[in-house]
């Protein structure tokens, strides 16, 4: 406490009082002005909102004063994961239904434990929102996040389910994979919704930013009421099936060197390009041919790997040394 100077005021009474219980008292100032409360939250204690009244009558050199603050005796919200899962794998294809089911409880009035308390339920003030938001990684390894859904707890439970389309994915300007294919992270997001502890409400321009975007993980302990299914785990990865069009050619093992009469050795080169099921070329990736003369008791040769170019064509060279005219 301090008067109209900014100076400490020590050896007052003030009078203080929680509305949770109707507890009054006083506590005495000291040197520094500094009281102290010695209010006890109990495990059992009812949730909600409370107020503490703090008074001091005055005195014949100082004014009285009184001031109300608000409290909040909040529970941290819990998610529990139940399932999540792709036809039982975290491995999708287009046609394929993704689909979690998770509960939502509060905290069982133990705060630093991760276990299932009592059931949510509605949008209420016993209930609340979770924000199901997906995030993709494109070809280019840029974050892309959208809100698929905003969901109520229905007597402590969640479910959502999605047919995977690539083509849609392609044709969303909000897509979580604009390439329609790719590994998606799933962010479970509960929005506080006191007395239920939980994330701030998130902007729209926060789902675009790089790096650490919400500020939801700034809160301790918020890996209760916000959970990441990463896509190698819980989440999933949506891929594609590929085509591969390999041209067919005769190849000449070797010619004779019109100068020198010898006989020059010439490499099998492959040729084909790389498409995907919407007949999209598929750029840099990585190709790998392996041949075998049919007869031969060498076994399979392995050729210098290639990578597909800008159109999704690929040269591969395949040494045909001491090979003799055949089929491979």
């Amino acid at each position: 406490m301090v008067d109209n100077a900014l100076q400490p005021v020590s050896g007052v009474a003030v009078n203080w009082s929680w509305s949770a219980s109707g507890m009054q008292n006083a506590s005495t100032t000291d040197t520094n002005g500094v009281f102290k409360i010695p209010l006890n939250i109990t495990a059992d204690h009812e949730l909600g909102n409370f107020t503490m009244t703090f008074e001091f009558p005055g005195s014949p050199l100082l004014k009285g004063s009184r001031v109300v603050q608000d409290f909040w005796v909040v529970s941290r919200t819990h998610i529990n994961l139940v399932h999540a899962e792709c036809a039982e794998v975290n491995v999708c294809e287009s046609g394929d239904l993704w689909e979690f089911t998770a509960q939502v409880t509060d905290d069982n009035r133990t705060p630093s434990i991760k276990d299932i308390g009592a059931a949510l339920d509605g949008a209420g003030e016993n209930g609340g929102k979770v924000q199901v938001i997906f995030e993709g990684i494109d070809f280019d390894n840029v974050y892309h996040r959208q809100v698929v859904a905003e969901l109520n707890p229905n007597a402590g439970i969640i479910h959502y389910e999605r047919v995977l389309n690539p083509q849609l994915l392609i044709d969303d300007p909000a897509s979580f994979l604009p390439d329609g294919f790719g590994p998606v992270n799933i962010i479970l997001r509960f929005e506080e919704n006191l007395p239920h502890e939980g994330c701030p409400v998130l902007e729209d321009y926060q789902l675009s930013l790089q790096g650490a975007w919400d500020p939801c993980i700034a809160i301790p302990s918020n890996d209760h009421f916000r959970r990441v299914l990463s896509h190698n785990v819980d989440g999933f990865s949506l891929i594609g099936r590929t085509s591969l069009l390999v041209d067919e050619q005769i190849v000449y093992t070797s010619e004779i060197d019109q100068n020198t009469g010898e006989v020059i050795e010439k490499p099998m080169v492959i040729t084909g390009q790389l498409r995907d099921e919407l007949d999209h070329i598929l750029l840099n990736r990585q190709i790998r041919v392996f041949y075998e003369m049919q007869g031969s008791s060498q076994g399979p040769v392995s050729c210098v790997p290639g990578t597909t170019n800008f159109e999704g064509n690929f040269s591969i060279v395949c040494p045909l040394s001491g090979v003799l005219a055949g089929q491979a």
